[in-house]
Order: structure tokens, then sequence, then C-alpha cells
């Protein structure tokens, strides 16, 4: 560790709960919008699959991508509240920030 990132505290353990609650939230569609790509039965006629979805067809592209898309935009909280990743200092968000002052 730099002395840089070791003056930043960590983050609160609620935070961290709370993000790991925010990931848990996304996989039960993410499940179920594979499992609908894959064929298996989850509630839709496969003429409503075929007419509304396109399964099969680019539907199944466009429901595994907006599964990984999902899960993916879930895990942000994770990154955010890690000790290991620091993309930017306190003080260079600062001098980056776009203020009226200028």
């Amino acid at each position: 560790m730099t002395s840089a990132s070791a003056s930043v505290p960590a983050a609160p353990a609620w935070a961290r709960r709370a993000a790991h609650a925010i990931a848990l939230c996304a996989v039960p569609s993410g499940l179920w919008r594979i499992a609908m790509a894959s064929g298996v039965y989850v509630g839709y006629s496969d003429q409503v699959l075929r007419d509304d979805f396109d399964i099969p067809g680019w539907g199944i592209a466009y429901v595994v991508g907006l599964s990984v898309l999902t899960e993916l935009a879930a895990l942000f909280p994770l990154l955010l509240v890690s000790d290991r990743w620091r993309p930017l200092r306190p003080r260079t968000l600062t001098a980056l920030a776009l203020t009226q002052d200028r």
C-alpha cells in the first residue's frame, strides 16, 4: 500500500453488506433470463417467445447480453467498497471537478 491509499479509510461494514446484497439481488432475474434463452419453460408459450422475444434467434443474444450487463452493473458497488481498487485520490477528483468558479 502506498501512503496515499493508506490514508483513505476502509468502507464501513454496512456498506460492504449492502454491496453484496445488491449483487445478489440481480442473480434470480439473470438466471430466469438465461433459462428462457436456453429453452426451459418459464411461463411463456412458444409463440410468445418467437413473436415478442425472437427466441430462437437474435433474442437469445439480447437476453443473455442483458443478463450479463445487469450482473456487471450489480457488481459495480462491490468494486466501490473494495480496498484493493482506488482509481483516483480525492485531491485528484477535486482538481478534475468542474466548478463555476473557473
